[in-house]
C-alpha cells in the first residue's frame, strides 16, 4: 500500500493551504533603507519580490514621514529579516518590530 505525500498532490496541497490560517504583517521601511535593501539584493530572488510589492504611504505636505509598506505573512517576513541582517542591518529593527506585536523600531 502507498501512502500519499500531501505535497505531491496538488489538490490535497491546496486544501491544506486554504485551510491554514495566515498572520499577516506590515512591515514600514524608510525610503533611505528600502533603496538599500534592495539594491542588495538579486532580482531573481524572493527578497527582491517581496520588495517590489511595496506600497508608499506618507503625506510629507502634511507633515508625515515617509514610510514604504509591504504587507506579508510571517514566513516571508522571516526571509525579509534574513536577508536584511546581511543586506541592510539598519532595516532590522522594522522588520522584527512587525514581527513582535507591541513593539516598535
Amino acid at each position: 500500500m502507498t501512502t500519499l505525500n500531501p505535497l505531491s498532490s496538488p489538490l490535497l496541497y491546496s486544501k491544506r493551504l486554504i485551510n491554514t490560517p495566515t498572520v499577516n504583517v506590515l512591515i514600514e521601511l524608510s525610503p533611505e533603507h528600502y533603496e538599500r535593501f534592495i539594491a542588495g539584493c538579486d532580482v531573481a530572488s524572493r527578497e527582491y519580490s517581496l520588495l517590489q510589492n511595496a506600497v508608499a504611504a506618507g503625506n510629507k505636505h502634511h507633515g508625515e514621514r515617509a514610510v514604504l509598506q509591504i504587507l506579508c505573512d510571517k514566513g516571508a517576513a522571516a526571509i525579509l529579516l534574513g536577508a536584511a541582517t546581511y543586506l541592510c542591518p539598519e532595516a532590522v529593527p522594522a522588520i522584527k518590530a512587525a514581527l513582535t506585536p507591541g513593539q516598535k523600531p
